[in-house]
């Protein structure tokens, strides 16, 4: 590379008479033919070998990290392609003076001093040396070559080759294509196919491929190495399809793939994801014995297999190279970390050490990024300690910056601190990746003090500073913030160029709760997107504006837009927070049109999710059993389900499955599985969990599960086990308390209100729930004073204007203590009232006798709109069977079944039937058993039987057959029947076994 750094293009007035290739470039360079010739042959011998400027620049750091293992042949060469050094044991070669040679090398050769140029003698042509112009143009001051015997030479192939190449490198397509034009004038392109290679070369590097291709469609003449320019471009530039498409035409048209070709179509279908196709080449590799043991193409292999994921296979070509060198081992490594296979990473990394390959500073950039993927500070800290020994300085940002995120990552700070503050050069990349960092250990604070600095520093960010900035404003939930990141974006004009960004923008804005400014910045975009459309929704869900969530899936189909893999679990989610099984029902029909969203199973568990949730608990199971692949996450789900629509059996059998199909149940499934052995009672399970979690070290530091045990076991009437659960907790909160004291309150109301002054004192003030099971205690137990006093608490706190229960639950404490013209104060003063507050003003009534009250509050309630549920109908009915009031009975009946449509229940049957069995309308109360679900049900006819005392005996017989015949096996049904005999005998002055005889002479014992 040095001598094409050298050149210069000068100005009209700088020109040196002797060679004009055009009005607009000049070079001062004077070259016999026979010393542009053997550059020549230097890049051809390159070419052929396939030496890269990576590869040289590799060699030249293993030759300044150890010159003893090179050879110096610069005074026996004896032609310039014969190189200057060459490896002792791999021949590996160099020169001094070569395209490819990185920049930096010549400065490192001066302070080595050795001379820049070698010396030789070569038939007629004198020894040449550097000489360093007085003229420079360029701004990096590139050297400009003389020789001592100056001779004016024609316009040659090599020149413009050389100046092709110089173009490519500095990526500069306007003297490039003025180049192409004086070729073109020149007719070099007619009998010679190395410049017009180097042109397609020139056009790919520079991103022009539509003019590289038109270059090698008008060619007169093409080869291998015309057609390799060409796969080349549309490889490197990410056009991996046209590559292919390139290297299957090149076949079709007689020409042989060589080492070059393949190793750059092996990029093109790792980069492209085709497998089959890059599987199909490696069969045709296998037939080119010189391709099949190349280096080059082994690597190539091995990097086109990491790629594609098929790592195994990737391993498996490495173990089969002939021999492997840093390059080999670079690729393998990179692959195993880009895949997150860190702990293989590190594996090839110690093992390449063993085998004597010295790391570069790719193998670090790699190793360091598995270490802090992984959090081994240990491990990352060896690395360090290898790299420093490998002669790389922690100052140069190569290196520089992957330590810190590796040490940032790791949670090392002050560290990663250090080597940023050393950095030699201080540029954008290491100032993200110490943002990102703090960002992604929830120091976001630290991360925006970043990136303020940065600014300060004269740094302009980029976007992936601004993404990783719009993430911590974000998750502080600081709109402030985020909006003057806003105005930044703004301002440097990003917001019409990258999407990505916007997208930020939008996520910080619905996480930040401003969701009108997430709406509008999505429609500022020129062209939205399935992400912007995600993101948006996912705002909407996250901030329980569920129907907006829904709204927007709408307007996305409505654009056209087919939502993806994330999308899909947003919105079902929203349909859940909506109950809309509808909705979740064609969205799943939507799902199912795609193979891979119906098959994947994040989905899946988001399908299971909503429908559990929804309470369509078989349609879940049957989404469940059709999952090609359980997660625990699924399992989880459907648990959740049955437990939340008391199918707590269910869940218990699921979470039995799951531990025999291999699961390991987590705080997740433990948390729906102890409420529902709370709710069944299953004191034993539940207890046998608790173990479970102790013996796993759940309960260390997880207090939420800690309060799962005592709800179980308050709920179990294990209320000593709940106490030492209780008394093991990590820590306590408000939550715990409440937990112990529900449990007490529906049991032991004493220690209830214990509790209750206990968690006051220990500094955790009462909330909602804590003053509903306090309330409940007082109600029990009577104690009027402390509830006269939590209620003045809950007054000075606010909290009756925040939820209904605990007015509600008020409401009923007063009526319990028989303070109804209280409970009616507290009812008045609401302003707005439920169905369950009328319930226990109207129950309160009711159980002081007061059924005149009751029944007016109920056609009050009536009146103010609240409709009735199943317990005022229960309330009324109760109410109207313990004072006889059959008229009324019958009424409040028939408005419940007929004005709105219940289904009675069993209580509902059996009251209407106590009121009829009360009232002597035996054959009545029958008739309605007789209409109901409940014929079978042995309590109501027990009800009947009572009732029978008073009637004839064919009526006791018919009544005792149905009664036995639903619980026979139930000696109360048999006591029952007697005492009723036992009653008509007595009536009628009859003895018991001879009404017995008459009643059941037929009844078959």
């Amino acid at each position: 590379m040095d001598g094409l750094a050298q050149l210069s293009f000068p100005t009209s007035e700088d020109r040196t008479p002797g060679i004009s290739l055009s009005n607009s470039i000049f070079i001062q360079n004077v070259w016999t033919r026979k010393q542009a010739s053997a550059e020549r042959d230097r890049l051809v011998v390159c070419e052929k070998e396939r030496i890269s400027s990576e590869v040289l620049e590799e060699r030249w750091k293993e030759y300044f990290r150890d010159p003893s293992q090179w050879v110096d042949k610069r005074t026996s060469k004896t032609s310039p392609r014969a190189p200057d050094f060459q490896h002792k044991t791999s021949d590996a070669p160099l020169w001094i003076y070569s395209w490819f040679n990185p920049p930096w090398i010549k400065k490192e050769l001066r302070k080595r001093g050795l001379q820049v140029l070698p010396s030789f003698q070569d038939g007629k042509d004198g020894d040449f040396s550097v000489k360093q112009s007085t003229t420079a143009e360029d701004p990096q001051q590139r050297h400009l070559f003389t020789y001592q015997k100056e001779e004016e030479v024609e316009d040659g192939v090599a020149s413009y080759d050389a100046l092709l190449k110089l173009c490519a490198m500095e990526k500069d397509l306007e003297r490039g294509t003025r180049l192409h034009v004086e070729i073109v004038q020149k007719g070099l392109l007619e009998h010679d196919t190395f410049v017009g290679s180097s042109l397609i070369n020139m056009y790919a590097k520079c991103g022009a491929l539509s003019s590289a291709k038109d270059v090698f469609d008008k060619l007169p003449l093409r080869n291998e190495v015309s057609w390799n320019a060409l796969i080349g471009g549309y490889t490197h530039q990410g056009h991996g399809e046209e590559a292919i498409l390139m290297f299957e035409q090149m076949q079709g048209n007689g020409f042989s793939p060589d080492n070059v070709t393949f190793a750059c179509i092996l990029k093109a279908c790792g980069t492209t994801g085709m497998a089959d196709k890059g599987m199909q080449i490696h069969t045709q590799i296998a037939r080119y014995e010189s391709c099949s043991t190349d280096i080059v193409v082994g690597t190539a292999l091995v990097d086109m297999y990491g790629r594609l994921g098929m790592l195994i296979k990737a391993q498996e070509v490495f173990d089969g190279l002939p021999f492997r060198n840093v390059v080999s081992w670079n690729v393998l490594i990179a692959r195993y970390s880009d895949h997150e296979c860190h702990n293989e990473a590190l594996r090839c990394f110690f093992q390449m050490l063993q085998v004597g390959i010295s790391p570069t500073a790719l193998t670090f950039l790699s190793t360091l990024k598995a270490c802090g993927s992984m959090e081994v500070l240990d491990l990352g800290r060896e690395v360090h300690g290898r790299l420093i020994k490998e002669g790389f300085p922690e100052t140069d940002s190569l290196v520089g910056t992957p330590l810190v995120d590796m040490y940032v990552k790791c949670g090392d700070f002050e560290k990663a601190e250090q080597i940023f503050h050393g950095l030699n050069v201080q540029n954008v990349v290491p100032w993200n990746v110490l943002i990102a960092g703090y960002g992604q250990h929830g120091l976001d604070e630290k991360a925006f003090k970043y990136f303020k600095d940065m600014q300060l520093m004269g740094l302009s960010p980029d976007a992936v500073t601004f993404l990783c900035v719009l993430k911590s404003c974000g998750n502080m939930e600081e709109l402030q913030k985020g909006q003057e990141v806003h105005d930044i974006i703004a301002r440097d004009g990003l917001l019409e160029k990258d999407t990505s960004v916007m997208c930020a923008l939008v996520d910080m804005y619905a996480k930040c709760g401003a969701l009108e400014e997430a709406k509008e910045v999505s429609f500022e975009l020129p062209k939205r997107n399935v992400i912007v459309w995600t993101v948006l929704i996912a705002g909407y869900v996250n901030h329980e504006h569920a129907q907006q969530a829904l709204e927007c899936y709408d307007q996305m189909l409505h654009e056209g837009f087919s939502p993806d893999i994330v999308t899909f679990p947003c919105v079902l989610k929203a349909c859940t927070m909506t109950s809309s099984l509808d909705k979740g029902r064609e969205v799943h029909t939507h799902i199912m049109k795609d193979n891979t969203l119906a098959t994947d199973p994040v989905i899946g568990t988001a399908l299971i999710d909503m429908y559990a949730r929804c309470g369509f608990l078989e349609m879940a199971q049957q989404v469940f059993n059709k999952l090609p692949e359980c997660r625990l996450a699924s399992w989880n789900a459907l648990i959740a389900g049955y437990v939340q629509h008391a199918q707590n059996e269910d869940a218990l059998s699921c979470f039995e499955q799951m531990q025999l199909e291999g699961f390991i149940p987590d705080r997740i499934t433990y948390l729906s599985v102890l409420k529902a052995c709370g709710s069944l009672g299953a004191v034993h399970e539940g207890h046998a969990i608790h173990v479970q979690c102790v013996k796993d070290g759940l309960l260390d530091d997880d207090t939420l599960l800690g309060t799962a045990v005592i709800d179980m076991y308050g709920r179990c009437r294990m209320l000593e086990d709940a106490q030492d659960a209780f008394e093991e907790l990590p820590a306590y909160d408000v939550v715990a308390w409440n937990a112990l004291i529900t449990g007490y309150s529906q049991h032991a109301e004493e220690e209830a209100l214990r509790c209750f002054e206990q968690m006051q004192l220990m500094g955790f003030p009462p909330d909602l729930v804590t003053f509903i099971s306090f309330f409940r205690a007082c109600s029990t137990l009577g104690t009027i004073d402390k509830g006269l006093e939590g209620h003045r608490q809950v007054v000075t706190m606010g909290l009756l204007e925040d939820d209904m229960a605990v007015n509600n639950i008020l409401v009923d404490m007063y009526a319990n203590f028989g303070m109804l013209t209280d409970a009616h104060r507290v009812f008045e003063m609401l302003p707005a009232r439920d169905v369950v507050l009328w319930n226990a003003l109207i129950s309160g009534y009711a159980q002081a006798g007061n059924d005149d009250i009751a029944f007016s509050l109920f056609d009050q309630m009536k009146g103010e709109g609240t409709e009735p549920d199943s317990f005022t109908f229960t309330i009324l009915l109760n109410t109207c069977s313990h004072q006889g009031l059959l008229h009324e009975g019958q009424m409040y009946y028939e408005i419940m079944c007929s004005s709105y449509f219940m289904i009675p229940t069993l209580e509902h049957v059996a009251c209407i039937v106590d009121i009829f069995c009360r009232a002597g309308h035996i054959e009545q109360a029958v008739a309605i058993i007789h209409r109901t679900e409940y014929f079978e049900d042995a309590t109501i006819w027990h009800t009947v039987l009572a009732a029978c005392r008073w009637q004839n005996s064919e009526l006791v017989r018919w009544v005792s057959e149905q009664t036995v015949q639903m619980d026979e096996k139930n000696p109360g049904s048999y006591v029952a029947m007697s005492n009723v005999i036992a009653s008509i005998g007595k009536g009628k002055g009859v003895k018991f076994q001879d009404l017995e005889s008459e009643i059941f002479s037929d009844y078959f014992w």
